[in-house]
């Protein structure tokens, strides 16, 4: 779906974060943000829309690592319910907070990313994908520590020949 080549990660991780950090990345997707948090010794926290999609990467993780390291979980980062069972793995991991935010949206509706409504991909408008983009941003920036850093992966798109600035409006 989305280009988040390891090397993304492993550099951010590298710049903004130290051994057991706790990453959270609210588009967890393919499990690029855990698998690399373990190789670097950090903690990962994913939240995935799709429930196939987060049950299938759960796989690729032992079921100690799925216990310790790296918590997934299916809901819709915009909503009370993600941010509530967020609170709770930090608890259960120790931490009030995390320590770095990671933010990978779909580029609002280039690729249809699932049949939800709750899915970026599927706004009708590039206005409600930054609208809904920021409750989720919202809801990371809720549960990072203070004077931590979060990261926007994101592309612009073209559209009826003009350039839109996803990047720039997300921020």
């Amino acid at each position: 779906h989305g280009n988040y080549i390891p090397q993304i990660a492993q550099q951010i991780y590298e710049r903004y974060t130290k051994k057991n950090d706790i990453v959270l990345d609210l588009f967890f997707g393919s499990g690029t943000s855990g698998i690399e948090a373990i190789n670097m010794g950090r903690r990962c926290i994913g939240v995935e829309l799709k429930d196939e999609l987060a049950e299938s990467v759960s796989e690729k993780f032992t079921p100690k690592q799925l216990v310790t390291d790296v918590n997934i979980i299916c809901a819709d980062s915009a909503s009370e319910i993600a941010k509530e069972k967020i609170k709770a793995r930090l608890d259960i991991m120790g931490a009030k907070k995390a320590q770095l935010l990671m933010l990978h949206p779909p580029y609002d509706d280039i690729i249809k990313f699932s049949d939800k409504k709750e899915d970026l991909s599927n706004c009708a408008t590039t206005e409600e994908f930054y609208d809904l983009f920021e409750k989720v941003a919202q809801n990371g920036y809720d549960l990072l520590e203070k004077g931590r850093f979060a990261c926007l992966i994101i592309g612009d798109k073209y559209a009826n020949s003009q350039h839109i600035p996803l990047g720039f409006e997300c921020m």
